[in-house]
């Protein structure tokens, strides 16, 4: 699911720092990855696919790997 925030409550309360900055919730709802997407803004470039692994891993009832990665993109203003 993808989240709407315009109040951007909920990325305060997350933690969100740019666009797209992305959070994996367990069958618990607990926090199991943030992070960016993958490794590279340039689609040709992508080795590493971050956010994929971590939700394949968190469908498998298990930890990802890497639970937190660096995020990269748009710098989020909050007022």
């Amino acid at each position: 699911a993808y989240l709407y925030d315009p109040s951007r409550e909920i990325g305060r309360k997350f933690g969100a720092l740019v666009t797209p900055h992305a959070f994996v919730l367990d069958k618990e709802r607990k926090l199991a990855y943030r992070g960016a997407i993958d490794d590279s803004q340039n689609a040709e470039k992508v080795t590493k696919h971050s956010l994929r692994d971590a939700v394949d891993a968190v469908l498998a009832g298990k930890a990802p790997a890497e639970p937190e990665t660096k995020q990269f993109g748009c710098g989020i203003g909050y007022e």
